[in-house]
């Protein structure tokens, strides 16, 4: 097995939420808001690298933009294990890389410390409800809570937006809703026409409730 694997592994089984690999300090996870090594050894330029690399063969993807652009977001799977989100970056002339994890399971919502008031809008019917929240904060865990307090009373469609990954549209999908991933094609932002096709392509006819998440700036 290989030394990523194996962290791979601890985190889940440790559930926490990301994995950090950066050169000059050990590989580290983060487990409610808390970050902890997972391994007492300083990561050098070289051994990122190695755990870098071997993240792209996992993804079975290219390194060629990485290493041009010095910035990539991709996704995977490890059967059995969880699904992966990778933001790989260059720092200091080194290779770097956040892993977020996303659990195979819906926990509770209880569990999640979501406040009863969030479950209680679950029972709004009319206008409109916004979650905003910094990246890693929660939005697509409280939205999995919410379509399962709801899936047995409304028929629910899920748009969701992504630079590259469909690791949250298979997690929605997960919960038994409807959902459609659109890829905004390097942009942090979906503009009014990707809005429109993803509605056609959804199909609301049929839906008494549509979601779009991860708008970014809507322009």
């Amino acid at each position: 097995m290989s030394q990523l694997k194996k962290y791979l592994e601890q985190a889940v089984a440790d559930q926490a939420s990301d994995i950090f690999l950066v050169s000059g300090a050990p590989v580290s996870e983060k487990k409610e808001g808390h970050l902890k090594p997972i391994d007492n050894i300083r990561l050098l330029p070289p051994d990122t690298k190695e755990l870098i690399s071997e993240l792209y063969k996992l993804a079975d993807r290219s390194m060629d933009s990485y290493l041009s652009t010095g910035d990539d977001d991709f996704s995977f799977t490890i059967s059995g294990l969880a699904r992966f989100r990778v933001n790989a970056y260059k720092q200091r002339n080194s290779l770097a890389a956040v892993i977020r994890i996303v659990s195979f399971d819906i926990p509770n919502w209880e569990d999640l410390h979501i406040p009863p008031q969030v479950m209680k809008l679950a029972n709004t019917t009319h206008g409109m409800i916004l979650f905003t929240g910094t990246a890693g904060s929660g939005k697509t865990t409280t939205l999995t809570r919410l379509i399962a307090a709801l899936k047995n009373d409304l028929k629910i469609g899920v748009m969701e937006a992504d630079i590259d990954s469909d690791v949250d549209a298979k997690t929605i999908a997960a919960t038994g809703a409807k959902a459609i991933q659109l890829h905004t094609g390097g942009m942090c932002h979906l503009d009014a026409s990707m809005t429109r096709q993803g509605l056609e392509e959804l199909g609301t006819d049929d839906l008494d409730l549509a979601i779009l998440e991860n708008v970014g700036n809507l322009v």
